[in-house]
């Protein structure tokens, strides 16, 4: 019974490592797309609205630029985040950042329209509004105390201005024209101006290289009819999960290796202490031995675990991320890691029976009971799961209990199976081996001799000590006979012989 428990825990610390790289990885997937359902969603607010189209796209612009902003950071894993001030307080960013940069954003016709817009001084938007109060007043109410070191000054100072792609280049035109045109005319202007093109860009970007889609004008116009009957979908314009690169992966991949690596280590030791304290209970000494042992098993199983989370992490980024196609995007991935381990563990067994260390019947065998044992695995952890929706926690509580549970029926069942065929003489397609050898005990008392090849050593020869004609009748009884009852039985693995009862 320990026994059998002991192997089933085994075996789902085998199976624990390519689970727990696949759950990783389908976590960091889903971050990514539920970046994009969230674009999805913000532009698609706007379904039914009566607002002109050129209205529109300067909203549906500062979406945009959060919300892939935000699909890039989750693809690299920045922990940054953009998003849309939507305020409507004199000069308010359009954009907000975790790392505290401000960004405006203008999506005018042209460049010269975007840029002017980008520099405007507090003096040219009050006369464009046509405030009913004095520029003092105006500055005060707007929280500025000195109107005069405000005067020429954009009302946009502080933050990053963002234009459309397609408008960069007749932007910085526009600028640096009217910087060298008033540097003689009105040299006070010029700061703005300077001001607006150091900090001119098409994309959101923060410090750590995250950063948005640029996009041009004709697009945003594009998605804003569509923003007005809801069908915007984001993977017309190339914003999907295929984002994800194979860079990506390799990171993900080393990311989930190391943690499966570390997880599996401490579950895998876990028993070795409970002996150890056990051991110290009873005899109050520990060897070095003992604790060289536990290291080098415990070095050993999680270098294994390391990549067995890492190949489970890396394919099932793949498939769902899109990049194998649309069926494998739906593949769970509790099946991907259990699988993976699996396929690991056949590819080290199939090793060892090239090297003979292994039988084909051993190898038969083993390749039979990962299986058996693995079906039993992913059903507990999708079971157990479901109960405790606690992420991981409950597929790996539930891939434990599966793998014991798994053990304990293989074992009835293969008991029961070479029962059948010890009885019957079935062989299962080769699978089992049919032995009709009688044991040595039996043919050794019917007078045969019976040489063990590797212990026979042909070139030595004593013919001095052979008396076959020496016979020593006294000691032979005639009536004297021996009998076995011999029966059918499992001999080895998967071997069914004679046995003397």
């Amino acid at each position: 019974m320990n026994k059998l428990f002991e192997e089933g825990y085994k075996y789902s610390l085998n199976n624990l490592t390519g689970l727990v790289g696949a759950e990783l990885a389908e976590s960091y997937v889903q971050t990514v797309q539920e970046s994009i359902d969230e674009l999805t969603k913000s532009i698609n607010r706007f379904d039914g609205y009566n607002t002109d189209i050129e209205q529109l796209k300067g909203d549906v612009f500062e979406y945009w630029h959060a919300g892939t902003f935000n699909i890039d950071a989750a693809i690299d894993r920045t922990g940054e985040k953009a998003t849309v001030g939507g305020s409507k307080r004199f000069a308010s960013p359009d954009i907000l950042t975790s790392w505290q940069e401000f960004y405006g954003l203008k999506n005018y016709k042209h460049g010269d329209k975007s840029a002017k817009a980008q520099s405007e001084s507090f003096w040219e938007y009050y006369n464009r509004t046509q405030q009913n109060i004095s520029f003092e007043e105006f500055c005060n109410k707007q929280g500025y105390s000195n109107p005069d070191d405000y005067f020429n000054a954009s009302i946009y100072m502080g933050q990053t201005r963002v234009i459309p792609t397609d408008q960069i280049e007749g932007a910085i035109k526009w600028l640096e024209k009217k910087i060298a045109k008033e540097q003689s005319n009105r040299p006070e202007q010029v700061k703005r101006y300077r001001e607006t093109l150091e900090n001119l860009t098409d994309r959101v970007k923060s410090p750590h290289g995250a950063e948005s889609v640029p996009i041009d004008t004709e697009s945003t116009r594009d998605i804003a009819r569509k923003a007005k009957d809801g069908s915007f979908d984001p993977d017309n314009y190339g914003i999907s999960t295929e984002l994800i690169k194979y860079e990506h992966i390799l990171r993900e991949a080393l990311q989930a290796g190391a943690t499966a690596a570390v997880l599996t280590a401490i579950l895998k030791i876990a028993p070795d202490i409970t002996r150890l304290i056990q051991k110290l209970v009873n005899s109050e000494y520990i060897s070095a031995d003992d604790l060289k042992k536990m290291g080098l098993e415990c070095l050993s199983s999680s270098a294994q675990s390391f990549i067995r989370g890492s190949v489970a992490a890396s394919i099932t980024v793949s498939f769902k991320a899109g990049l194998a196609g649309e069926v494998a995007k739906a593949i769970d991935p509790a099946i991907i890691g259990i699988t993976t381990a699996v396929a690991f563990h056949t590819i080290s067994n199939a090793i060892k029976m090239s090297k003979e260390r292994m039988t084909p019947n051993e190898f038969a065998d083993a390749c039979m009971r990962d299986i058996f044992i693995a079906v039993f695995a992913y059903g507990g952890a999708i079971t157990i799961q479901k109960f405790i929706p606690i992420p991981m926690i409950g597929a790996m509580l539930g891939n434990i209990i599966g793998s014991i549970v798994g053990t304990f029926v293989y074992s009835s069942y293969t008991n029961f199976f070479l029962s059948f065929c010890a009885e019957t003489g079935f062989s299962f397609l080769g699978i089992v081996e049919q032995s009709y050898t009688l044991p040595d005990e039996v043919l050794e008392d019917m007078g045969l001799d019976v040489i063990v090849y590797d212990q026979c050593n042909p070139d030595v020869c004593e013919p001095d000590f052979c008396t076959p004609d020496l016979c020593e009748p006294d000691i032979c009884n005639p009536d004297l006979v021996l009998s076995y009852v011999i029966r059918r039985g499992v001999i080895g693995i998967n071997r069914i012989g004679f046995m003397i009862d």
